[in-house]
């Protein structure tokens, strides 16, 4: 079951790290800062963004979900916590750097 959830973010994955990617891209064009706009991005507007595409370009695949039990709560529940094992090292890292600094 935990391979088909990894699946499921992973795909979610995909479109999220593309919207964090442009809108850290753009904000150190602009002269900001690119890290901690790409991982507030990434947890934010990134995730809902990704679970939006996700929904739009695959509907259809919520069935297989379905047949492996998985509900849609479940899965953006599971994708919610991935997401917060990937980005709360690097928060951390930031923090500390803040902090050292």
């Amino acid at each position: 079951m935990m391979k088909v959830i990894l699946s499921f973010y992973w795909n979610v994955l995909e479109y999220n790290l593309f919207i964090s990617l442009c809108s850290g891209i753009i904000t150190w064009m602009l002269g900001e800062g690119f890290t901690s706009v790409f991982l507030i991005s990434f947890n934010t507007t990134g995730y809902v963004c990704g679970l939006y595409f996700y929904g739009l370009f695959h509907e259809n695949d919520y069935y297989f979900y379905y047949n492996k039990h998985l509900s849609k709560i479940k899965l953006y529940s599971y994708s919610v916590v991935f997401n917060g094992i990937l980005s709360g090292p690097a928060f951390l890292i930031i923090l500390l750097a803040d902090i050292a600094g």
